[in-house]
């Protein structure tokens, strides 16, 4: 289990990930870092 705070939407960062198709632009979405996505769908493996 994540002990991450910025993981609490990493179902939401998985999906944005999915449907945008890159982390950078994921995480310009939703204005947090690319590593922030990267992390919690790693988290969500």
């Amino acid at each position: 289990m994540s002990a991450c705070k910025d993981c609490r939407l990493s179902h939401r960062h998985f999906v944005e990930a999915a449907e945008k198709g890159s982390f950078r632009r994921v995480a310009a979405a939703l204005g947090v870092q690319r590593s922030t996505i990267s992390r919690c769908v790693r988290d969500l493996e």
